[in-house]
């Protein structure tokens, strides 16, 4: 294995950044609608580490950054297959570098994840798959929902 997984910090923003550009890229977003999510994303996600409502680890070789995975929790209504559980745990952002993959490190990172849930007595994690990473989520028993999206139109 040499990699070590560790909590990610503030000073880390500009990797999580990268790598959540990357994830987009290679899911064939254009370039021009990446960039101009960056700078709102990053302050987004200051805020939330510095108020420590985003997670996360980041994984390391040879003292670089090689991968990385966010978590959150959010308010979630009861629901009948939960009716105690009124949150549910959102993992974002998780990337490992092309050269990195295969190794076990998306899976390692995910555990960690999943391992936060349990202890904050989270039985849910949700998530929105890249092409890149469904893969993984269907070896780690992810199920697809019946989540549907709908876009309003940009608000003034």
């Amino acid at each position: 294995m040499g990699w070590v997984l560790r909590p990610l910090s503030l000073g880390d923003a500009a990797l999580i950044c990268d790598h959540r550009d990357r994830i987009f890229i290679e899911d064939g977003r254009p370039e021009a609608d990446v960039e101009a999510a960056r700078q709102p994303f990053l302050d987004w996600l200051v805020t939330h580490v510095r108020d420590e409502t985003y997670f996360g680890w980041v994984a390391e070789e040879n003292q670089a950054a090689i991968g990385s995975v966010g978590l959150r929790f959010l308010d979630w209504p009861p629901h009948p297959e939960l009716p105690q559980c009124a949150q549910r745990g959102y993992v974002l952002n998780l990337f490992v570098e092309p050269e990195a993959r295969g190794r076990g490190l998306g899976r390692a990172l995910m555990t960690r994840c999943e391992a936060m849930a349990n202890a904050r007595g989270v039985p849910r994690l949700i998530l929105n798959a890249s092409t890149k990473g469904r893969p993984l989520y269907d070896r780690l028993g992810w199920k697809a929902s019946n989540a549907m999206t709908l876009l309003i139109e940009a608000m003034p």
